[in-house]
């Protein structure tokens, strides 16, 4: 097939459409037949198409649809967030609730209209919105984990890192007393956030904490694997947007040579066994100061919960190809 007849629509380099979309089609056998813009071509279409929208949708993408209705085959969406239920975004910044309404909710009626197919990242979306019929796409790793011979490496300091993004101020905020805590027990340890000037301002008075300023998901991806870190945090609090997580910081935490400390909570309560490749608490903060200093003091048992995570992605992995064999070409085909 010398054409490109199925098109990814992404506002910009993202985390959705490379942890499910592009692996996915890939694995499916339908990498030759990928193209991805962010905005509608000027000409008609000539050929038939298919078109998978990534949580965002603009109205010069609903025009170009209206246009070239008789050369589109199918229309898709995914959604890997909760985007279309105003009441599962209490406590989400203004800024994102005004992004999710204006890119994604809005047009959840006109996706009905157009006989779109729905793909969402977990199960809870699927039965939440079961009448739209949607196929569960899990994640798929896009990072290989740190070798384990540099997990042993005896370093002084110990990097506990927690990257969360705007959608989790509450979890950042959360975590004060515990980094508080942590860093007057134990002098050896170094924690790295990443914030806005708000989150620095508020940890600025502690020491040997780092706020790294929010960055754009390439860059990220970059950073991340820099250098090696030891133990990752993962809180989940109560609240209905965090319902629908799926476990992509899993592969984060062990691409950097981490371990993780997860809330015991959906997705990681279904995939973590608890001091076998991670470590699965209840939100109690003295549970997570007392675990980070364990995993902090306790080299041997980092290394043995790392090398469980690493069989555990495995798992992941061919849970998620199987998955994408099953589900993918059936629609696309």
């Amino acid at each position: 097939m010398d054409f490109k007849d199925i098109w990814i629509i992404q506002e910009c380099a993202n985390p959705s459409t490379e942890y499910y979309i592009l692996p996915a089609l890939k694995i499916a056998g339908l990498e030759e037949r990928i193209r991805i813009l962010n905005i509608p071509p000027e000409n008609k279409l000539r050929e038939n198409i298919n078109l998978i929208f990534v949580r965002y949708i603009t109205r010069e993408w609903i025009n170009f649809v209206e246009n070239n209705k008789n050369k589109i085959k199918k229309i898709i969406y995914f959604m890997d967030d909760d985007l279309f239920d105003l009441r599962s975004w209490r406590g989400l910044p203004l800024k994102y609730i005004k992004k999710i309404y204006l890119k994604a909710f809005q047009w959840k009626i006109w996706f009905t209209k157009v006989n779109a197919e729905f793909f969402v990242s977990t199960e809870f979306l699927a039965e939440k919105y079961s009448k739209l019929n949607p196929v569960v796409l899990p994640p798929y790793p896009i990072f290989n984990p740190l070798s384990p011979e540099k997990i042993i490496e005896k370093e002084s300091n110990l990097t506990v890192f927690y990257h969360g993004t705007a959608s989790h101020i509450k979890e950042i905020k959360w975590l004060y007393d515990i980094v508080k805590k942590v860093t007057l027990l134990n002098e050896n340890i170094i924690f790295e956030l990443i914030g806005n000037d708000k989150v620095y301002n508020k940890f600025k008075s502690l020491e040997r904490v780092i706020v790294v300023h929010p960055m754009k998901w390439n860059l990220y991806k970059s950073f991340l694997l820099t250098k090696k870190r030891h133990i990752g945090l993962v809180p989940l609090l109560d609240n209905d947007f965090n319902l629908a997580r799926s476990y992509t910081k899993f592969f984060e935490i062990l691409s950097c040579g981490a371990v993780g400390i997860y809330s015991k909570k959906v997705p990681y309560e279904k995939i973590i066994n608890n001091e076998t490749d991670g470590i699965l608490i209840l939100n109690e903060k003295s549970d997570w100061i007392e675990n980070i200093i364990k995993l902090a003091e306790d080299s041997s048992f980092r290394l043995k919960l790392y090398l469980n995570a690493i069989d555990k992605l495995k798992t992941l992995k061919e849970f998620a190809e199987k998955n994408y064999r099953e589900k993918i070409k059936e629609r696309l085909l």
